[in-house]
Parts: C-alpha cells; structure tokens; sequence
C-alpha cells in the first residue's frame, strides 16, 4: 500500500522509522479519517481504539506512536485531534458511545462529537454521567457544557479586553483611528494565516469543533459589521452637520471682513472713536502724541506759578 500523502524529507524519514505494524496501523487511520468529510462520532471513536491498541503495546507500534503520526500528517492540529480520539475510546465503551449518540436534544438534534470530547474531559464517571443527563435534558450548546466541565479560571473570568471609555468626544476619535489601524493589521493577518491555512488544512484536520469556530466566528464577524455600519453612518451625518457650520462660519466671517472697511471709511477722522486713530492720531503715534502734549502741560503750569509770583 503506497501513502497518498506528500511527504517532505523530514516526514517522510519519520514514516520510515515506523515499524511495520505501526505503518499499517497509520494507515487504517487514514482511510478511515477520508472517509467523511465531516467524521462522524463513530468513525473517531474506532480511530481512537486503534491509538488505545497502539498506545498500550509500544513493543509492536513503537514508542510514542501518536507523536509520530502527527508529525508525519505536518499539521499541529493533527496531533490534538488524535489525541482527543483516544481519550474518548479510553472514557467510553462502544455500548456507552452508541448510547449516546443516539440521544437526542429537546429540539430533535443529536449530540455531536464536539459534547463527546468535552464530557471525555471529565475523570469522574459519576460526575460525567451526571453533566450528560444535563446537557441533554436542558438542549445544552457546547459553549454551555464547557463551563459545566470546565469553570472558567479567574482570568478567563475577567472582563474582554476593552479600549475604555472615552473622556470626551475628541478623545473618542482618537481611539476610532487607533482600534481602525488595529483591526486593519489584524485583518492582515487573518488573510496571510488564517483563511489559508484552513483552505489547505489537510481533510484530517478538520472536524466539528474547527466548523463550530467557524460558525461562531461568521456570527461575530456580522455583528461587527452591523455595529461598524452603524457607527459608519453616524459619522459620516455628524461629519455633514460639522461641514455644514464651518461653511456657515467662513461665509459670517467673510462678510464681516467686508463690513469693516466701509464702516471705517464712513467714519469722521476727527471724532476720537476711531478703532484705527483717535483725533487723526495714527495708533503707533499714540505714546508720542501722549507725551507732547503731557510735556505743553507742564509748561502752562510752571508760566502761571510765575506769573502768580
């Protein structure tokens, strides 16, 4: 049986480092993970068997034979989902699997393989059979049955990761433009590593808990947009209310601009209450003017002391 995997070097040196069991064990796996696009919870439980067979006799399979198999697929989600088989065939006995799997929820949905590797997280037979009679009594998501199975710690329990209230308008805009480019370079890495990487993730990788996430992240992804479209509208009326005051302010001062000179000109000279002279004074004449006629005074003052003499 030739392997219909390409294989790099280091890969393929791994595989050959397998013994013989462990090759065609390898590829019992294999077939059995094509065989649905989706694996159904039976198929993984029989993949999950053969790792507990494999694991239990490394005289036969090798040491450490799930490490190996993961490598050689040459994804690092591989390994997890390997791993997540085999503690589900450690947890439940085929009769216990069947059982539940064809329980359904009050919807009329069955349970999916996503519930079957969370409850195999549980030590406790009796608490997990507990957390079972719940989770199908009450119809519970997985999100749901995870915090059952697993409460979160205090950091998981501390609020998200928030930019904080702004302490004014302005304020508020500055933090749009800093979460903008945030989101943009984020955005960057989604597309460079993420949506790739799914694209071209071998058929093994992918399972329930992967479309789950993909779900939750699609129904996020439109919130986002439904807010931002919001937001997006709001700025742009308040940015045409903002345009439409600063018009109406540089047409008012352009029309005072125009006021002034012909007021100015309108007025007597000699008035005194000129805002550009006082009596004909130009303004930077003002503190010589002062002090001239300060100086006449003086004199007056000293002619008539004399003369009174």
């Amino acid at each position: 049986m030739e392997l219909s995997l390409t294989l790099d070097k280091q890969r393929q040196a791994i595989f050959d480092g397998l013994t013989d069991a462990a090759k065609e064990l390898f590829f019992k796996i294999l077939q059995k993970a094509r065989t649905l696009g989706q694996l159904d919870i039976a198929t993984r439980y029989e993949i999950g068997e053969m790792l507990v067979e494999a694991v239990s006799a490394p005289h036969t399979y090798g040491a450490g034979v799930v490490d190996q198999y993961a490598k050689i697929l040459g994804n690092e989600n591989a390994k997890w989902i390997l791993y997540q088989c085999k503690k589900v065939a450690e947890r439940f006995t085929r009769e216990e699997l069947d059982a539940i799997a064809t329980r359904q929820f009050p919807d009329g949905s069955f349970v999916t393989w996503t519930h079957v590797r969370m409850l195999a997280e549980i030590e406790d037979k009796r608490r997990r059979k507990s957390i079972l009679e719940q989770m199908l009594k009450k119809g519970l998501s997985t999100q749901e049955l995870r915090k059952l199975v697993s409460p979160p710690s205090k950091d998981e329990r501390q609020a998200p990761l928030k930019i904080g209230a702004p302490r004014n308008a302005f304020s508020a805009l500055d933090q749009i433009r800093a979460f903008g480019e945030a989101l943009i370079a984020q955005a960057e890495a989604w597309d460079s590593v993420l949506w790739s990487g799914l694209e071209n993730a071998a058929d093994v990788t992918l399972n329930e808990d992967v479309l789950e996430k993909l779900r939750t992240a699609v129904l996020q992804l439109e919130e986002m947009a439904t807010i931002v479209g919001e937001q997006l509208s709001k700025a742009r009326a308040t940015a045409e209310k903002v345009q439409t005051i600063l018009s109406k302010r540089a047409a008012l001062k352009g029309r005072t601009a125009e006021a002034v000179p012909a007021e100015a000109a309108s007025a007597p000279a000699s008035n005194g209450k000129s805002g550009d002279s006082r009596a004909g004074v130009p303004v930077q004449a003002r503190p010589q003017a002062a002090w001239h006629t300060a100086k006449q005074n003086l004199e007056r003052i000293k002619r008539a002391r004399a003369g009174i003499s």
